[in-house]
């Protein structure tokens, strides 16, 4: 999953919300179920994967499903209000900037649209995830988990040792989610006899392989004792960046173990290669899947008021060149 960041104007933005609180849009008609699902980049392959999956849903319970990409603040505020207009009854949302909550909670109470947290929880003002918000997610830290046990199984098959080598960590600070799975990482290594002290962020400004690239190149520069290296992120497209830096500087696939999330295109791309890349493995989540769960959960929401559970977590699979034909279908 790939987000793009917000910058400043929120305050003036949630002036605008609060005024338009008041003036609610009607909604669909008696039997008609419509439900909007906002997401922060439709070129992204796990958000692709994750309409495609609500469509699925759509299509089998026959209710509308309106799309729509939202990348700042500006493009939420609009997409709600043109949500409510078209009469959703409830919206999926997955958000840009966490700290958009309590605007982005208060303003659906007040049309009266059922509210579902996407991938990322809402956090209020003093930085507090908003678990009264129902949510819909992976389960970050345990996945996290999946990622540090792959790296140390593999580099002890390899032999590496301890001393040689260093942990890059691609990391986005504003994104629970993020470091919750940065954070299990490094605490399984840890536990493995890994040392923190030669664990090293590498903060990207970017959700994608080029910023991920720059960052990488970066830490690579204030550390030419690392032999060997592992590379944790979020998401695929980060640890491939990091991987291209690193081979960029001469490093061997033998010295590199970078361990993706979520096993998408970019995940298969690295796999299918005659030569193996630095991009040893990915936990696979289906985002086709959780888009389908999340959809029918809202659509039987609205319908049958059956309430999901405040905190769902999608589970993950560890995938490598050896598997992924099958578990990647």
């Amino acid at each position: 999953m790939r987000m793009r960041m917000v910058g400043g104007g929120l305050r003036a933005i949630f002036a605008v919300w609060a005024a338009a609180a008041f003036l609610a849009p009607g909604f669909a008609g008696a039997g008609e179920i419509k439900i909007g699902y906002i997401i922060p980049d439709a070129t992204d392959n796990w958000w692709q994967r994750e309409w495609d999956g609500a469509q699925e849903a759509a299509d089998k319970f026959g209710f509308a499903l309106i799309k729509t990409e939202a990348t700042d603040a500006d493009r939420i505020l609009a997409a709600l209000d043109n949500h409510a207009a078209q009469g959703v009854q409830g919206i999926l949302f997955a958000t840009p900037e966490t700290k958009l909550g309590p605007a982005v909670k208060n303003r659906c109470a007040a049309l009266g649209v059922k509210l579902y947290s996407i991938a990322n929880q809402f956090e209020d003002a003093e930085g507090k995830v908003m678990t009264e918000v129902h949510y819909s997610g992976v389960a970050a830290y345990d996945i996290g988990v999946q990622v540090g046990e792959a790296m140390f199984a593999e580099a002890t098959r390899r032999g590496w040792k301890w001393e040689d080598t260093a942990l890059m960590a691609m990391t986005i600070e504003e994104l629970a989610t993020a470091m919750e799975r940065i954070g299990g990482c490094r605490d399984t290594l840890v536990k493995r006899g890994f040392p923190r002290a030669s664990m090293y962020d590498a903060p990207i400004r970017s959700w994608d392989s080029i910023g991920s690239f720059n960052a990488a190149d970066v830490t690579i520069t204030q550390h030419p004792e690392a032999k060997n290296w592992f590379v944790t992120a979020s998401n695929d497209p980060i640890v491939v960046g990091a991987v291209r830096a690193l081979e960029g500087r001469g490093y061997k696939t033998e010295n590199i173990i970078g361990v993706g999330i979520n096993g998408g295109q970019e995940a298969r791309i690295e796999f299918e290669k005659t030569t193996p890349s630095g991009f040893f493995a990915s936990v696979f989540m289906s985002g086709h899947q959780h888009g389908y769960r999340a959809a029918e959960s809202m659509y039987r929401w609205i319908r049958d008021g059956e309430e999901p559970p405040l905190d769902y977590r999608l589970p993950g699979t560890l995938v490598d060149r050896s598997n992924f034909r099958e578990i990647m279908k």
